[in-house]
């Protein structure tokens, strides 16, 4: 047996019609008010200490046991550790944003740099953790690249979210990238790619901070083994307003090797002129810093004059591009 059809009227479906056509408003929110914006953070930044003090906790621990053969971790404990960190790093996101807050008051907005939250994040949270993967390696080399990855996009994140420590997150983004291209081994490839990386997140860095030594020695040690332009970041890393004196040190260790009197693999990389040019710059570094050179500069440095037209016209512009 057939059923009878189903009819609608004409006004059922045009209130059919109506309803499903109809636009809905915005759902209500309410706007939150500074109080609860402290209250807030109070309660993030809390939870935040919890975290950062088993973070340092069960930092320290592994780096005073790291020479113990015995004491091996397993996938396990390696995933717990990466957990903590990550909760770490993501009570930091949530302070940030929260006090960052377009209804924040300026002095809400002050807390991050009052209290150094990005310093710490990166100390505690990242780097502590890393240097007790780095000395584990190569057992630890999964995880370490694992987590050296979460760090990068949840820096990357910050970043984008919270501009107002861009610089910090670049230098970060730089050092996290270092980190990967020093564990990479096998694949020179991916090695140069993440020195590229690292390179083009210090160089930013740099043009928002141009008086700052520090990067400039960061991208000198990425130079290597150009050492023209080794000299040229080393140099400004010390003449800038803020020098880095620790570059003093480092940039020795591109002079002794050029300035030895006994030949080296050092020295035989280097075209004529660039290595009478560094060894000139190393010997007038040296008197400068009271130190009595091996030579006298007037000898090197007649001889790379001498040779620096046929230089610069075989190098063309490529010759500029080191400094």
């Amino acid at each position: 047996m057939q059923a009878p059809p189903v009819t609608f009227s004409t006004e059922t479906s045009a209130r059919s019609s109506n309803s499903n056509n109809e636009i809905l408003r915005q759902p209500e929110t309410k706007a939150i008010t500074a109080e609860q914006l402290v209250t807030e953070v109070k309660g993030i930044y809390a939870g935040l200490v919890m975290v950062e003090s088993k973070c340092i906790e069960v930092d320290n621990a592994q780096n005073a046991a790291h020479n113990d053969l015995s004491n091996k971790l397993s996938d396990e404990q390696w995933q717990a550790l990466i957990a903590l960190h990550r909760t770490y790093l993501n009570e930091h996101h949530d302070f940030f944003l929260a006090s960052q807050h377009p209804a924040a008051t300026p002095a809400l907005r002050r807390l991050p740099a009052k209290y150094a939250m990005p310093a710490r994040m990166w100390r505690h949270g990242i780097h502590s953790f890393l240097e007790v993967l780095r000395h584990r390696l190569p057992a630890s080399y999964e995880h370490m690249i694992s987590f050296i990855y979460l760090a990068y996009s949840m820096i990357a994140l910050l970043f984008e979210t919270v501009p107002a420590f861009e610089e910090t997150w670049m230098e970060c983004l730089g050092d996290l990238a270092r980190y990967r291209m020093a564990i990479e081994d096998d694949d020179i490839r991916d090695r140069e790619i993440w020195a590229g990386v690292s390179r083009q997140w210090y160089s930013k860095a740099s043009d928002k901070s141009p008086t700052t030594g520090r990067l400039y020695h960061h991208l000198a040690i990425l130079a290597r083994p150009n050492a023209v332009q080794q000299l040229f970041y080393y140099s400004k890393s010390l003449c800038v307003e803020i020098p880095f004196v620790a570059a003093r040190e480092s940039i020795m260790t591109l002079f002794d090797p050029i300035m030895s009197p006994t030949p080296n693999p050092q020295q035989m990389k280097l075209a004529r002129p660039e290595l009478l040019f560094v060894r000139t710059h190393g010997i007038l570094f040296c008197m400068l810093a009271g130190k009595q050179p091996r030579e006298d500069p007037e000898a090197p440095m007649s001889e790379m004059l001498q040779w620096l037209d046929s230089h610069i016209a075989r190098s063309t512009l490529s010759w500029r591009s080191t400094g």
